[in-house]
């Protein structure tokens, strides 16, 4: 199975931000165990740096963080057509209606987020941590 990571459960699981972190433990054992594919976007990781950048202020030690989630996931780009279709989603935030479009075309099987209710109408499903991993 095939999940696009939003960046919201990867940052409850880099900054082990709870409640939510026990959930986003387990979604990332799954993949390290290879269990499920897990991706994020370039978009995700770019805002997955400016969070912990400002929270640390230590370039390297950002990076490496960075470097060891890379180790995990698999990462996608958005594509010019992506960013189009999400113009005319269903999904009425544009940022979400980016990752469920680049969802759709790199046929991934599910968007993982904590944030299902803005995914209501996109054209794949969303599901919380928990739900996919149980």
């Amino acid at each position: 199975m095939k999940v696009l990571i939003d960046t919201c459960v990867s940052l409850d699981f880099i900054q082990q931000r709870e409640p939510f972190f026990e959930d986003a433990k387990k979604l990332f054992e799954a993949v390290r165990n290879e269990e499920i594919e897990g991706y994020i976007t370039v978009k995700s990781l770019m805002d997955i740096h400016y969070v912990i950048k400002h929270i640390l202020h230590d370039e390297k030690a950002v990076r490496t963080i960075l470097e060891n989630l890379l180790v995990l996931m698999k990462l996608l780009d958005s594509s010019a057509n992506d960013a189009a279709a999400a113009l005319h989603s269903n999904v009425t935030d544009y940022e979400d209606a980016l990752m469920a479009e680049t969802a759709v075309s790199k046929g991934m099987d599910h968007i993982v987020t904590r944030n299902i209710r803005d995914y209501k109408n996109a054209a794949i499903a969303a599901l919380m941590p928990g739900e996919l991993i149980g």
